[in-house]
């Protein structure tokens, strides 16, 4: 069972020799052999590293000299594809189609989709659990997911230096970022102590319908920290995207330090003195599925559609 994970793309094939170097600074446990027997997806040899703050916290760092493949494959027709999958070898919370997405709404980073079509292998990082006396692999019901992904952060640093590394993507926040932007991000953190949310996470635009009069603007990213997904809706001619993007990124960082704490039917402020009303979602309207807090305009003809819930929602 896989908790958190980070994936790193390199122009060039690696093995563990070629990063283990770059690991240097962290304490390394040794290497498992890998089975060379299973599939791919499953059997490559591994770096374990501990993962600071715990006992029995562990990251998997492991090469794999294929490129990423963004959907599951046919469950008859590549059932150890499927299954890595399903049993989050492409990471935990990973949807299919995930770098597709990513380097389609690529804003902080408009190279991306160039980047990723050079990629001839991807390192993977994931953080693990020991298995509990039972022989269960469960993470602890303490166990720190913003500490996991600061770490992982921390570690990719340190591996986009190694020759060859391409950039950062963070599957789970469908999240593509250049080696710099990584580099900065940290440094924040080190120095004003921000969460490295755009490593974590993406905001994304979408239409409503085909005539694009109303668009939804949407974060990605927060289920790795526990947490709902924001997705503002607004009519195209109301707010510039630059306000909007600002109003997403300041609500993913509310929610990431305070908790979940906007509730079905609060109200938020917005640009310009606007107030928005927050709605509380099972689903969300882009993939991949999530719970959403979707913020609409107060005082505004809002579309039915933006308002309609789900039946069996928990949030009715």
């Amino acid at each position: 069972m896989f908790t958190q994970s980070v994936i790193l793309f390199a122009s060039r094939e690696l093995t563990l020799d070629d990063i283990e170097g770059a690991l240097s600074p962290f304490e390394v446990h040794g290497r498992t052999a890998g089975d060379e027997t299973a599939h791919w997806a499953f059997g490559a040899p591994a770096l374990i590293l501990q993962l600071p703050g715990t006992v029995d916290g562990r990251v998997i760092v492991d090469v794999v000299n294929e490129r990423w493949h963004d959907l599951p494959g046919d469950p008859d027709q590549e059932p150890d594809l499927f299954a890595a999958w399903s049993m989050g070898g492409f990471g935990p919370l990973a949807y299919p189609g995930c770098l597709e997405r990513a380097g389609t709404q690529a804003w902080a980073w408009r190279q991306a989709s160039s980047a990723i079509r050079q990629q001839k292998c991807f390192v993977r990082l994931r953080t693990t659990y020991l298995d509990d006396d039972d022989g269960q692999q469960t993470a602890p019901e303490d166990h720190d997911p913003k500490g996991e992904l600061l770490f992982l952060s921390e570690v990719g640093r340190a591996l986009l230096g190694v020759t060859g590394m391409i950039c950062w993507f963070d599957p789970a926040g469908e999240a593509v970022r250049p080696p710099h932007m990584v580099e900065q991000a940290l440094d924040w953190h080190l120095t004003d102590d921000a969460l490295p949310l755009d490593l974590w996470t993406n905001v994304r635009l979408g239409k409503l319908d085909d005539d694009g009069s109303w668009l939804v603007m949407d974060s990605i990213g927060m289920q790795q920290l526990g947490l709902p997904d924001i997705e503002i809706a607004f009519a195209r001619d109301a707010f510039t995207f630059d306000q909007v993007s600002e109003m997403v990124r300041d609500l993913v960082a509310y929610l990431a330090e305070e908790g979940d704490v906007v509730e079905d039917g609060h109200t938020v402020d917005g640009p310009d003195d606007s107030a928005w009303l927050a709605l509380r979602f099972d689903g969300s309207r882009a993939l991949p599925p999530r719970p959403v807090v979707r913020l609409v305009p107060v005082g505004v003809d809002v579309p039915e559609a933006l308002l309609a819930r789900a039946k069996g929602s928990n949030h009715q």
